[in-house]
């Protein structure tokens, strides 16, 4: 009958119940003059009870968490839900964490612990001896991917392939033009869904819709971004094939990028956008539309001794550079509507 009634009572009666058998037990020991001793061990039941309302507390606590955890993991594979539980993110961080912790400081960081064994810039002063001669990007045809590897992606040296792309969708099938572009951002059902990263150049429109909106009204214009996520880079692979020349041993990186510029007047000179793709280190950029002029800026621990690269990249070619060594800033050409399309990808050291 004892455990029946115990099972039908509350928490909260049970609570009571033990804070009256631990009170009258404090009495009774100042009564008898009990040791602390013979104390614990009076008290050891009522203390196991509470150490396993804890243990179960804790148990409670974990499952709880994990489910939350596993729900919005789920929530986020899907578009929209993962946009929503972003910005709520972002506000919290903001509000709730900034206020008490700068994680600002961390937050552009590439890596969070430097590795104190890794060059400034990821390469030594050596690795700049075969780019000290060079002042200019000279163009190859028909390059083989053994001569690709010794002769540029080992040793850094940029090149610009002039028959990489004669066989893409992009060129003969389409015209892939900055229409053709928006157009596919309205009617494909994964981009006119998905959201594009690394932007730059949308000064004169808050988003890439606007900036389709708006592209016309613009006298000058240079503007590139990037699809993160792996089902929109793969409608821009649709038209656009693994370059040739790239080795085996260069892993695609799944991110692709366009870049995009406008000029109707010839008086204003377009300011040099810089483009940075992350996390590669070797990045080709193909133009399919008129022309890009460009600079590679060398590393800073190669600019004494290496020359700053500037060059035009005609409709057709590519320019192959490495990351960890060039930094590349591009700017629209002549009147008209400049585009390219760019991706790379990285290897293992040998």
């Amino acid at each position: 009958m004892e455990r029946r009634r115990s099972l039908k009572m509350s928490r909260k009666q049970k609570i009571e119940e033990i804070d009256q058998k631990l009170m009258q037990t404090l009495k009774m020991c100042a009564a008898e003059k009990i040791c602390p001793e013979e104390f614990r061990s009076l008290t050891r039941p009522l203390r196991m009870i509470h150490q396993k309302w804890r243990r179960r507390e804790r148990i409670n606590s974990i499952i709880f968490i994990s489910l939350v955890v596993v729900v919005v993991a789920v929530l986020y594979q899907v578009e929209a839900t993962a946009e929503f539980i972003s910005a709520v993110g972002k506000i919290g961080m903001v509000k709730l964490v900034l206020p008490y912790w700068d994680w600002t400081t961390i937050h552009a960081r590439d890596c969070l612990f430097q590795n104190p064994y890794r060059e400034p810039g990821g390469i030594t002063e050596e690795e700049c001896e075969p780019l000290v001669n060079l002042s200019k990007v000279e163009r190859v045809e028909n390059l083989s991917q053994d001569a690709m590897t010794e002769d540029h992606l080992f040793i850094a040296v940029p090149v610009i392939v002039t028959d990489a792309m004669t066989d893409w969708r992009a060129v003969k099938d389409v015209n892939f033009s900055l229409e053709y572009i928006s157009e596919l951002y309205i009617d494909d059902p994964i981009l006119s869904e998905t959201s594009v990263c690394s932007v730059s150049g949308l000064d004169m429109a808050s988003t890439l819709q606007g900036f389709f909106k708006k592209m016309h009204t613009l006298d000058n214009f240079q503007v590139h971004w990037g699809h993160c996520k792996l089902p929109a880079a793969k409608v821009l692979r649709q038209y656009y094939r693994r370059p040739y020349f790239l080795p085996g041993m260069v892993e695609a990186d799944p991110k692709n990028f366009i870049i995009v510029g406008g000029r109707k007047d010839e008086e204003t000179i377009p300011e040099y956008r810089g483009f940075d793709p992350a996390n590669m280190q070797v990045t080709w950029v193909s133009q399919v539309k008129g022309q890009f002029k460009f600079k590679l800026l060398p590393d800073p621990v190669c600019e004494e001794k290496c020359e700053e690269l500037e060059g035009t990249l005609n409709e057709g070619e590519t320019l192959v550079y490495c990351n960890d060594f060039w930094y590349l800033q591009y700017s629209a050409g002549p009147i008209g509507i400049s585009l390219a399309i760019s991706s790379g990808g990285a290897w293992e050291d040998l």
